[in-house]
Parts: structure tokens; C-alpha cells; sequence
């Protein structure tokens, strides 16, 4: 039997949901909007720089926060191994990359399984 958990208070759960529904219905009109105005490259193109914007500034900062509490900010990281790293810096739509990540996968879960491929 688990230990009874504290219920979140209201106040917290109606500000997570407003924030979500505030930031999920502005996408939507900032896409719309987007789609009005520019071409659809120039679109796309400055809707990734904008969230990778975001996340560099994110990652700074909690790295800074970390520093200053006097956490090691590399003992979190790992260096990128493996198919899934291949997947993810090359692209999803990989093909060859996505085959390899399945093997590697049933191989760790099933040892000793092959994955029969039809193509």
C-alpha cells in the first residue's frame, strides 16, 4: 500500500491549467498569424530559430542557477552514444537510422532476438 499524497491545492492546479491554455491558444493564433504573413520556409525557419532561442536561454540559465548553488552542471551530462543520438542529430525521418535504433532496442529488451526486416 502506497503513503497518502498530499492533494495539490486548487489555486495551483487552475494557474497550471490557465497557463497551458493561454500558452496552447496563443501557439495557434501566432501560427495562424504566421501563416497570413510570411512564406511558409521563412515561417518554419523562424519558428525553430525562436524555440531554439528559447531553450539556448533556458539552458543558461539553469546552468548558472546550478553554479551558483554549487552543482557540478557536467555530472548531469552524458556524452551522446548510440543509435538514438545518430536518430535524433540526423534527422527522425532516417530510415536506415530508425532500423538500427529498432535492433538495438529489441536486442537490449530480447537478447538473442533477430528483427526480420522486409524491404
Amino acid at each position: 500500500m502506497s503513503p497518502p499524497t498530499e492533494r495539490p491545492s486548487t489555486i495551483r492546479v487552475v494557474l497550471a491549467m490557465g497557463t497551458v491554455y493561454l500558452v496552447w491558444g496563443s501557439t495557434y493564433y501566432a501560427i495562424a498569424e504566421m501563416v497570413r504573413t510570411l512564406p511558409p520556409l521563412l515561417a518554419a525557419g523562424f519558428r525553430y530559430f525562436v524555440s531554439g532561442l528559447l531553450i539556448f536561454i533556458f539552458l543558461v540559465a539553469r546552468d548558472r542557477w546550478q553554479r551558483r548553488r554549487g552543482v557540478d552542471p557536467g555530472r548531469w551530462l552524458r556524452p551522446p552514444s548510440g543509435a538514438e543520438w545518430q536518430t535524433a542529430a540526423l534527422g527522425p525521418t532516417k530510415l536506415a537510422y530508425a532500423r538500427k535504433l529498432a535492433r538495438e532496442l529489441v536486442r537490449s529488451a530480447y537478447p538473442g532476438a533477430v528483427v526480420l526486416e522486409t524491404s
